[in-house]
């Protein structure tokens, strides 16, 4: 039997749910694929390849935290039928849990959610905000932004925090969602960034808001010891609440106690 010509570079720090998707899909087209690891990113993609005149250099460089392929040998063809199989489980998923809640799509809904669930599996159908909301159906466009929102962190070295590139992904899935704007460009929606408080916890660490909306949600934090909460301020002192969306923000909550506003 002949060598498949089709070769994939595979990289998912992460794994789970999508990587072992994509490999079965991968091995049951007879597609070779090739695991990259962090150490490898300083290597040219030739060299991966295996091909001839690519050296290995003893260079390092910072992988990324997101997922990545490289594919090699396709023809179209063969690409749209990769890019079907993939899809196919996470459809499936998908039509389950809106059969099973009695759930109605727009398209461009369907299509926002099927982007979200590629990016990070179906674990969010099983126990999420944003699974309690398409349940019950009734939900402000910043509660549901907030909800497709929150799924924008990645883990590198045991430590878990928000990454901008995927903050401009969920941004996308909520423009198609709530608009049916496919493009990718639009801004009609802004993000909340939350500081940890050393006083206690916050509710969550990131939010989106519409553009020109009220700050609500705006989600509180609480204290270890039951301190008063005063609110979200931004670093010129402005409470959170007290603004309308027109820019991306970082807040850092105050308590009853701060010296600066007693």
């Amino acid at each position: 039997m002949a060598k498949s010509r089709e070769l994939v570079l595979f990289y998912d720090p992460e794994g789970g749910e999508r990587a072992n998707t994509l490999k079965t899909v991968l091995v049951c087209m007879g597609v070779r694929i090739k695991s990259v690891s962090g150490n490898d990113f300083a290597q040219t993609v030739g060299h991966l390849l295996g091909r001839a005149g690519f050296a290995q250099t003893q260079d390092t460089a910072d992988a990324p935290a997101e997922p990545m392929l490289v594919m090699d040998g396709f023809t179209s063809k063969r690409l749209d039928i990769l890019l079907r199989e993939m899809l196919q489980g996470f459809e499936e998923k998908l039509d389950k849990f809106l059969q099973e809640n009695y759930i109605t799509l727009r398209d461009n809904q369907y299509d926002a959610l099927i982007s979200l669930t590629y990016n990070i599996g179906s674990g969010w159908m099983k126990e999420s905000a944003l699974a309690t909301l398409l349940k019950n159906g009734t939900y402000s466009n910043n509660e549901l932004a907030s909800a497709i929102g929150i799924w924008c962190h990645v883990k590198s070295n045991g430590v878990t925090s928000i990454h901008d590139g995927l903050v401009a992904r969920r941004i996308s899935e909520i423009n198609v969602f709530l608009y049916g704007d496919y493009s990718g460009e639009a801004t009609g929606f802004y993000s909340v960034r939350f500081e940890q408080t050393e006083k206690g916890d916050r509710a969550r660490d990131i939010a989106f808001y519409e553009a020109g909306s009220a700050y609500d949600p705006a989600f509180e934090a609480t204290s270890d010891d039951g301190e008063i909460f005063l609110g979200w301020y931004t670093e010129d002192g402005t409470l959170l609440t007290d603004l309308r969306a027109t820019q991306d923000l970082t807040v850092t909550a105050r308590w009853e106690s701060d010296d600066a506003w007693v």
